[in-house]
């Protein structure tokens, strides 16, 4: 899995933490499914889906809702995992503010580093926001903090922070280097005052003046979407935007409450700068509290082995660190990755030993099948997967099997065909199961 993708959010069906099933459930992973391919998606109706709108811009919110309801909606896994610890604790566990516009496009941050409203992907460029007290500092807010209506704030993106220029009356920069009073923004709700939650409608309304008259931002349909702090009020409809926070809103809370976070837990190899490297776990127990914290859900560590760190140190993930998860009482379970058909690979990395962990812990087993680099037969590779799991297995009947699909251009297997499609996969291990 490409560990550079950040914005993940599985969606499963059926599953009751804490309690065996009376047999393993099936999910579909919709990363990179074709917009043809989901408008197929009855075919494909499991026990659960898994997805990641990042990979098909072309689909709308609408759109994935509806592949989800036919696919099989239920228990939501958001996924902030990043490529290092630090990233997962500095960028990606950052409160974030992501926000739709009344054209049905989330804002983003443009090439030209200029905010516009013209992108179907709400995880596009999610930006981190400050509180902005009186003295002219910037503070970070907490997980559990929420804006006020009418509170100042600032917003920074990756190119820097967003400044209103000329402090109102134009367009919406995104590359400032300092924050001070045209970085100084307030968010209003137009329709009464308090906190700002989850899918309320805010206006932005930017200095010019101690916010003083008009100046609200809209986005401007003729010229592509791109906001303007020219509004009069924030009662016109192209002022008024829905307010989301977290990464995860770009995808889970569009179409049902998380049930889990998930992030990923193994190390990265991280330049410091000099030529050398070292590595970050990306994942500790007081990382996962936190990541319970700022999310309300328990969370799922997503990793690929369960073996001793004094068998085969190279590995991204161990024994030790599964089982530091796993007595943690803000973890939910774990997922492992194996390649579908590389039985030998759920041998050396001792994924069964730690399906047995798993169990004894009481919590949730994720096992993630994506295809062989060569395979031309998914359905052959995920069913031997199965065999193997229920062979050596006594917890076969608690697994969670996610069916996945990545590099398409050199796996060449589909969504919906036959044997070396998702479909085809899905059939052949309901028929064993």
């Amino acid at each position: 899995m490409n560990r550079n993708l950040f914005l993940l959010s599985a969606f499963t069906v059926g599953l009751v933490p804490g309690l065996a099933a009376a047999q393993p459930k099936f999910l579909v992973d919709t990363t990179q499914i074709l917009p043809s391919e989901a408008a197929q998606a009855s075919r494909l109706k499991a026990d659960g889906t898994w997805l990641l709108t990042q990979w098909s811009p072309s689909m709308t919110a609408a759109d994935w809702a509806a592949m989800v309801n036919k696919i099989g909606p239920g228990l939501v896994v958001s996924e902030d995992g990043g490529i290092s610890r630090r990233h997962l604790m500095d960028t990606i566990m950052w409160p974030h503010l992501v926000l739709g516009a009344s054209n049905g496009n989330y804002v983003r941050q443009t090439s030209a580093n200029y905010l516009a409203a013209d992108t179907s992907i709400g995880g596009a460029s999610p930006l981190q926001w400050f509180l902005c007290p009186p003295n002219g500092t910037t503070n970070r807010p907490s997980f559990s903090q929420q804006l006020t209506s009418g509170s100042e704030m600032a917003l920074l993106s990756s190119a820097g922070w967003v400044q209103a220029q000329g402090g109102g009356g134009s367009s919406m920069f995104t590359g400032s280097p300092n924050r001070s009073y045209w970085e100084t923004l307030r968010l209003v709700k137009p329709s009464g005052s308090g906190a700002i939650r989850q899918g309320d409608v805010v206006t932005p309304w930017t200095w010019n003046g101690f916010f003083n008259g008009g100046n609200f931002v809209g986005t401007d349909g003729s010229q592509g979407g791109v906001l303007f702090a020219n509004r009069s009020t924030p009662n016109d409809r192209s002022a008024q935007f829905t307010a989301m926070f977290g990464p995860e809103a770009s995808v889970g809370t569009q179409f049902a409450n998380p049930t889990y976070a998930m992030a990923y837990m193994e190390f990265s190899e991280i330049s410091d700068g000099r030529g050398s490297f070292y590595r970050d776990w990306t994942l500790t127990p007081a990382d996962i509290t936190e990541l319970r914290r700022r999310t309300g859900k328990k969370v799922i560590a997503f990793t690929r082995s369960y073996v001793p760190l004094s068998e085969c140190p190279q590995l991204p993930t161990h024994k030790r660190e599964v089982d530091s998860a796993l007595a943690c009482g803000d973890c939910g379970g774990i997922a492992f990755e194996i390649a579908a058909g590389s039985t030998s690979a759920l041998a050396s990395a001792k994924i069964i030993d730690g399906i047995a962990a798993i169990a004894k812990a009481g919590k949730q087993c994720f096992i993630k099948l994506p295809p062989r680099g060569n395979s031309t037969n998914y359905s052959a590779d995920a069913l031997a997967t199965l065999r193997y799991l229920k062979a050596n297995s006594p917890y076969y009947k608690q697994l969670n099997i996610i069916l996945a699909v990545y590099s398409r251009q050199d796996t060449h297997v589909t969504f919906i065909g036959g044997n070396n499609s998702v479909e085809g996969a899905l059939n052949a291990l309901r028929t064993y199961r």
